[in-house]
């Protein structure tokens, strides 16, 4: 059984309790994790998917049913082979997640573009933080382990995403040392660096307890 960084209740993806309707598509949601790992880490399933979700979080579903009766022929199965908080989910919703991380992903990415980083030290009093994540939905603080928690602070944009940053620091050179520190943990292998002037125009917001 796998329960490294596992999330006890998935607030974002409901419970289905009766069928939807006859376009639903079905699945069995067999975990959902923080920290991504290898599908086939679920022994005794066949062709589980990942899904890289907007609110940080790796879900792993199993089947893909036309109908809520092999979709429960499904979840008892799961059930059978250990995955006691399985339960049935309609996979559009998963799909619908799963674009809006890419969505996200492109965002950052043109951020990257933008921030001209190299060789910033010749501008004077420039400060430079290391952005960590993006979701959509907000994400307590207390989720991003292994760094001090209490350096983090979540900004809100018009786009509506949340943006997470981790320290401050004189110069990028500086901001550098860190980052090439925090890369090494597989959780924040994506991090990169910003001039904190990018958020100027973004909100500071208090983040879920």
């Amino acid at each position: 059984m796998l329960h490294s960084t596992q999330i006890q209740t998935d607030q974002i993806i409901p419970k289905l309790i009766t069928e939807d309707n006859k376009r639903t598509k079905y699945s069995v949601q067999i975990k959902t994790l923080r920290k991504e790992i290898d599908p086939t880490s679920f022994t005794g399933l066949q062709s589980v998917e990942k899904f890289k979700c907007s609110d940080g979080f790796f879900r792993y579903i199993y089947g893909d049913f036309n109908t809520y009766k092999e979709a429960k022929e499904g979840l008892v199965k799961a059930i059978e082979k250990g995955y006691t908080d399985a339960y049935i989910i309609n996979k559009d919703v998963l799909k619908k997640m799963e674009k809006e991380e890419k969505d996200i992903l492109n965002k950052e990415e043109e951020i990257k573009k933008q921030q001209t980083l190299a060789h910033k030290d010749s501008i004077s009093g420039s400060i430079y933080v290391l952005q960590i994540s993006t979701s959509i939905n907000l994400i307590d603080t207390k989720e991003f382990k292994n760094i001090d928690q209490s350096k983090i602070i979540v900004y809100k944009g018009k786009d509506k995403y949340y943006r997470y940053t981790f320290g401050e620091f004189d110069g990028f050179s500086a901001a550098k040392i860190q980052w090439n520190e925090l890369r090494q943990i597989p959780e924040y292998c994506d991090a990169f660096i910003v001039n904190k002037d990018y958020y100027k125009e973004l909100s500071v917001v208090t983040p879920r307890k």
